[in-house]
């Protein structure tokens, strides 16, 4: 061998090594930044103080294992964050420590840098059941190419158990279910011709749901407790649900209408100019679209939808030219396809989580060699800077991580960045309820952003299970009123975190007018904060 060519494939080895350190080290970085109120404290707070000490049936399974995470690793918020960035990584890798595709190391590290840079924006710090929904489906969806590969019962018992856990993570993850019983028997005749193969299918769907039923009976014992542990539903009405699909639908299907037409000019113009100019003009056009309709929305909401529509094209155009595939790799582009569609199930998010399985992308890519490979590597790497664009100023419910330069003074908070307002809202707050406590008097907090002060005095919830804790009405206010009267005498504070900090401080909700006919009076000590304290 050359010199040459040894330099060469030390320069490549560096690089893809390096291009993999640096995806990780960003994708851990961001566990510093950015603190929001609502969404992942809830997550935790419905895992160690449930209301009624019972867990919430649609996520029983996913508070089980977060409770005990926090029980093993501790309570500080960077812990669980970095947790939680592990559990992604591991979601990215499983399939690779399972298979070897046939693709050079330095190539499978370059797709795992890229997929995990092009995820970077939906690692938000939430350890909840999403999380732990992606880590289950990468895992099932691993295990079960394995078990087609080379079926053993033993492998379909263990998908069992994976699947029954996946359900009662997130009860509409029932769906794998269906679409893991279904691909069994379309790709039947793949599997050897005796009696159990022949029914495993069914064999599998029976398993799972005992395995759901189990998992239930073992955790609530009786019915009636099983039904009493819902969640408040107000955001998952049906019609609602649709309203939201269909608006996401609308923005997908241009989106798709989109990457399917410049596949198509790909093809003809590569055919006409040469590789370079054809590469360069196409850039362009990318770059220019992206500039328009993928810069940072809110909750990602452009961003989402082109990830998932490049996935849902790239599944598409494969499928298109199947007789080109092997039979292992259509399997493979019809079951995650059918994955794709499982964390949009009940989601009151729409189509949003589309993007989560993204996290498969970088392993499904590098099976075999997929029709239009490079015009997918020229839209994927172009989208790059976007990415960086879209974590950078769509901080989940923050600032842009430009601001985020203070850090909280609570213990749990550490080493957390977020901008000046907010730090010192937790400050102020933290300094109130010392002195509150100091005088012996019971505090409370009410409202939909109170899910953090929930977390950092548990004491202090008014055990509602609610997501929402409304101040336009009044849906509460007997269970506020229940809580209260076990305190009658006592002096109580309430603080009515309904939204995040700002300087109106004006008494206007029903529920702060319900307060102040109990005998409430406010107490405007500081600014962006409001308490509200029985005399």
């Amino acid at each position: 061998m050359k010199i040459s060519q040894i330099l060469e494939g030390r320069e490549k080895r560096f690089f893809a090594y390096l291009s993999l350190f640096l995806a990780i080290s960003f994708f851990f970085a961001a566990i510093f930044f950015g603190l929001d109120f609502t969404d992942s404290f809830y997550h935790l707070n419905q895992a160690l103080h449930p209301a009624g000490d019972k867990h919430l049936y649609p996520f029983m399974g996913s508070s089980l294992m977060i409770k005990g995470l926090i029980e093993l690793l501790g309570p500080e918020i960077i812990v669980l964050r970095f947790t939680n960035s592990l559990l992604l990584l591991i979601s990215f890798l499983f399939p690779f420590l399972i298979f070897k595709p046939q693709l050079s190391r330095n190539k499978i590290l370059i797709y795992l840098a890229c997929g995990l840079i092009l995820f970077l924006p939906f690692n938000v710090n939430i350890l909840g059941y999403d999380t732990l929904s992606i880590l289950f489906l990468s895992i099932i969806f691993t295990m079960a190419i394995d078990h087609i590969k080379n079926p053993k019962f033993f492998k379909l018992l263990f998908l069992s158990v994976l699947c029954s856990a996946a359900v009662l993570i997130r009860l509409p993850n029932v769906l794998v279910l269906p679409i893991i019983f279904f691909w069994f028997l379309i790709f039947r005749k793949t599997f050897p011709k005796t009696f159990l193969y022949r029914w495993q299918a069914v064999i599998f769907l029976l398993l799972s749901l005992l395995g759901v039923a189990v998992g239930y009976a073992s955790y609530y014992r009786s019915w009636n407790s099983l039904v009493s542990a819902s969640a408040n539903a107000d955001s998952h009405f049906i019609v609602e649900l649709l309203k939201n699909y269909f608006r996401d639908g609308i923005q997908l299907f241009f989106f798709l209408s989109f990457i399917f037409i410049i596949y198509y000019l790909f093809l003809r113009v590569r055919e006409r100019i040469s590789k370079v100019l054809t590469y360069s003009f196409f850039t362009v056009i990318l770059l220019i679209f992206m500039r328009y309709y993928v810069l940072p929305t809110k909750y990602l909401f452009n961003y989402s939808l082109f990830i998932f529509a490049i996935v849902l094209a790239f599944i598409g155009i494969q499928l298109f030219y199947r007789k080109k595939q092997s039979a292992l790799q259509l399997q493979i582009y019809v079951l995650y396809f059918l994955f794709l569609f499982i964390n949009l199930f009940g989601s009151n998010t729409g189509l949003l989580k589309g993007y989560s399985l993204f996290v498969l992308f970088p392993f499904v890519f590098s099976i075999g060699n997929p029709a239009g490979k490079n015009y997918w590597a020229i839209l994927l790497l172009v989208l790059i800077p976007f990415a960086f664009v879209n974590k950078f100023y769509g901080i989940y419910e923050d600032k842009n991580l430009l601001l985020l330069n203070e850090k909280p003074r609570h213990e749990l908070l550490f080493p957390i960045r977020t901008h000046q307002l907010r730090s010192q809202y937790l400050n102020e707050i933290d300094a109130e309820v010392t002195e509150l406590r100091k005088k012996n008097i019971k505090v409370y907090f009410y409202g939909d952003k109170s899910h953090i002060f929930h977390y950092l005095y548990p004491e202090k919830s008014l055990g509602i299970a609610s997501f929402f804790q409304p101040v336009d009405n009044l849906k509460f206010t007997s269970h506020v009123q229940e809580a209260l009267s076990l305190y009658e005498g006592e002096d109580i504070a309430i603080f009515v975190v309904d939204s995040y900090p700002n300087p109106d401080t004006e008494v206007s909700s029903k529920f702060e007018k319900m307060l102040l006919k109990l005998n409430f009076k406010k107490i405007e000590s500081l600014p962006g904060k409001l308490y509200v304290s029985k005399p």
